[in-house]
């Protein structure tokens, strides 16, 4: 499917029928799956933007760049126009993003969390020394990480809730998982920790082999990704700590963008310019795409069963199969 003549930097998100993403020459994209067309863009002053989130209508997108130059935008996801925008704290580069119900919060590392509500005035923030990943939670609970322990904030007004003490620097490469009751967390020791999230304390601890780069929680399984060579997807029992079973992703770099999870399947883009499909449960590797010459981000799984991903030059589809 054409969608672009340049390439494409972010990651692409979705509203209804239509797909965002923002290239090099045309700025920010909203192409329409059904009419098969670019039905608005903005021009090259959004061609910096890398963070796409979307809540309901609002598109939101975060400009950062190394020269300290930070701007939060919000766009009407319908009509492509300007709901609001805001320059951001200065120093900030390295920025996360997130969008909940009260509004868009974004994740300053060594600074703080700063939430803009819906109609583009600040709601909260709070001035903390954090650093990265992130995680959102059940209840509203947003989980931050410290230097050597994990903050736990009230979205709807910046309360901290909580703080665990971890024996470890938590691996900022790989965000916790909220379990409800217990939050899973990866430290730099390549230990796995869970802790008690009414007790703050913590539960049990188990070595892993290798970092983990992304981590998801599917049916009492953790599904990981090795940070380095050789690069792995791997199962591992949450109460045991052991491996229940790995797969090589077929690359000497790794992944080309996040993984993507849905109907106990996970769909990975490779190093190798193609689309892996493994089952979640078995780990078997289901089917591999053809050559999608310089694929990126993270693939899209619309209901229909047609995965979408951003390329060098185009937005194109691929068909699961089965």
């Amino acid at each position: 499917t054409e969608g672009a003549t340049s390439r494409a930097f972010s990651c692409p998100a979705v509203y209804g029928d239509k797909v965002f993403y923002v290239t090099e020459r045309l700025g920010m994209v909203g192409f329409s799956l059904t009419k098969n067309k670019i039905v608005w863009q903005r021009g090259k002053t959004f061609g910096r933007v890398k963070t796409l989130r979307l809540y309901g209508n609002h598109l939101v997108a975060l400009d950062s760049d190394e020269k300290d130059a930070c701007n939060l935008f919000c766009l009407d996801a319908e009509l492509g126009t300007d709901k609001w925008s805001d320059e951001l704290v200065k120093g900030t580069y390295g920025r996360e993003l997130l969008v909940t119900k009260t509004g868009a919060i974004s994740i300053a590392p060594r600074k703080g969390l700063y939430c803009h509500a819906w109609d583009g005035r600040s709601a909260w923030k709070l001035e903390q020394a954090l650093t990265l990943p992130y995680e959102l939670g059940e209840n509203g609970r947003l989980w931050v990480s410290g230097q050597s322990c994990l903050v736990c904030v009230q979205v709807t007004d910046g309360r901290v809730l909580s703080s665990i003490d971890l024996p470890a620097q938590i691996n900022s490469r790989c965000r916790p998982i909220d379990l409800g009751d217990e939050i899973v967390l990866f430290l730099k020791d390549q230990t796995m920790v869970i802790c008690s999230i009414k007790d703050e304390k913590l539960l049990r601890q188990h070595k892993l082999r290798f970092l983990m780069d992304y981590a998801k929680h599917i049916n009492g399984q953790i599904i990981g990704i090795s940070e380095n060579a050789p690069y792995l997807l791997t199962a591992i029992d949450l109460k045991t700590g052991k491996t229940i079973w790995e797969q090589s992703l077929q690359s000497v770099n790794g992944l080309n963008g996040l993984p993507s999870f849905t109907k106990n399947r996970i769909y990975c883009i490779a190093h190798k310019n193609c689309v892996l499909s493994y089952d979640a449960i078995s780990g078997r590797l289901l089917w591999k795409s053809v050559d999608l010459a310089h694929a990126t981000g993270r693939t899209i799984v619309r209901p229909n069963g047609v995965l979408y991903v951003t390329v060098d030059l185009r937005l194109k589809h691929v068909i699961d199969r089965l």
